[in-house]
């Protein structure tokens, strides 16, 4: 084998291993969660978005007041708002629900089948929730996946401008 093959042939296999050593040392490269809650990124939410089907609902939820928390008690304070409520909402859904964050203060709820049960699905989590957040939620329907996540961030600005720790359902949309 020529030295210039032997050197490519060594360069390739040194950097399989490479890949499979971070494999194996941080498997979140496989599968990204979020740092500091734990739960899927917001490339993991947006997964779980396109992929619903009639009948699944989604929620997008806004922790209440973080920026007052991170200015009165610092951002440790803050941070541990965000993953209390991000345990809390992956606690209190079913398994293959999605929690994600979207994120800063953001996260989002795909609620597999939740149909017209979602609403009350989530303000039951507002109302036991170990802090505050306001949430907007959309069933999915017709249209695209992006169209009723539109309609639950719609929900989640009323929802705010109403003074927040509340839930709005999206309007029907006629047609």
């Amino acid at each position: 084998m020529a030295p210039a093959l032997l050197w490519i042939a060594l360069g390739a296999a040194l950097a399989t291993g490479v890949r499979l050593a971070v494999r194996v040392a941080h498997p979140g490269h496989l599968r990204p969660n979020d740092a500091l809650t734990g739960v899927p990124t917001r490339a993991g939410g947006q997964r779980a978005v396109g992929s619903m089907r009639p009948g699944d609902a989604v929620a997008m939820v806004d922790l209440d007041g973080l920026k007052i928390t991170n200015d009165s008690s610092g951002h440790a304070a803050g941070d541990a708002e965000l993953i209390a409520l991000a345990r809390h909402l992956s606690d209190g859904v079913r398994r293959g629900d999605t929690v994600a964050r979207w994120g800063g203060d953001e996260f989002v709820v795909v609620l597999r089948d939740g149909g017209d049960a979602a609403f009350a699905v989530v303000d039951r989590l507002r109302a036991s929730s170990p802090t505050s957040f306001s949430a907007g939620v959309a069933v999915h329907r017709r249209g695209t996946p992006d169209d009723t996540l539109a309609e639950a961030d719609a929900a989640l600005l009323s929802a705010k401008r109403a003074g927040g720790s509340r839930v709005v359902p999206a309007p029907l949309r006629r047609s």
